[in-house]
């Protein structure tokens, strides 16, 4: 028969990366208070499932005397109100409960890693809707279809990160690196306001002698 983990199984290294999960949704993604997020979350359940006071916990460690623990019912609330860099998408609760173990150690950056985290970002970012998303990516000429093959990973020509990358926060040229595209050097460089006085061509460099170095 299969042990079933339970709390006491948690890491101290899980406990403290499901802390800054949360808090990287709420605050580095969405700008929320732990207020706000709370309330986020029991609109999306039309219940009290939440509450910031165990946000609060979650976030800043849930090791109470020594003893492991985690608020459960936020964890089984809370997922969809989380995101993975690397994958764009929110973590499952399976995923969640990983962590915690110890089983797996996401990496969560302030600058997106991939084209799937940058339009990960934006989606969560501003809530855009599917409806919305291909409205948006059509208005700057890319149609569904293509989108739907973006949003999956499918290598971006240049062209359309170029399209897109308002949509990411991002300049165009950052977006062509992260897309595998070499940016376009050189093309925003103004010339300079003032430019030196040319030299006349018979001019040539003072030749001292050495009385005059003594």
């Amino acid at each position: 028969m299969v042990a079933v983990p339970s709390q006491k199984d948690l890491t101290d290294k899980g406990l403290e990366l499901l802390g800054q999960i949360f808090h990287f949704y709420r605050w580095e993604l969405r700008g929320l208070s732990q207020r706000a997020f709370c309330q986020e979350i029991n609109t999306y359940w039309n219940f009290q499932v939440a509450s910031h006071q165990v946000i609060s916990t979650i976030e800043n460690g849930s090791i109470r005397g020594g003893v492991r623990s985690v608020p459960m019912q936020l964890l089984s609330f809370g997922y969809p109100f989380t995101y993975w860099p690397s994958r764009g998408r929110a973590f499952t609760l399976h995923e969640l409960l990983a962590v915690g173990l110890g089983e797996i150690e996401p990496v969560l950056s302030v600058a997106p890693v991939s084209q799937i985290d940058a339009f990960g970002r934006w989606i969560v970012r501003d809530g855009v809707t599917p409806e919305e998303q291909i409205a948006m990516v059509g208005d700057r000429g890319i149609p569904p279809e293509r989108w739907a093959e973006i949003k999956r990973g499918g290598k971006m020509l240049a062209h359309e990160a170029i399209a897109l990358h308002d949509l990411v926060d991002l300049s165009e040229d950052s977006f062509l690196m992260l897309c595998g595209h070499f940016p376009r050097m050189g093309r925003h460089w103004e010339p300079p306001d003032n430019e030196p006085p040319a030299l006349p061509l018979e001019w040539s460099p003072p030749v001292f002698s050495a009385d005059t170095l003594s």
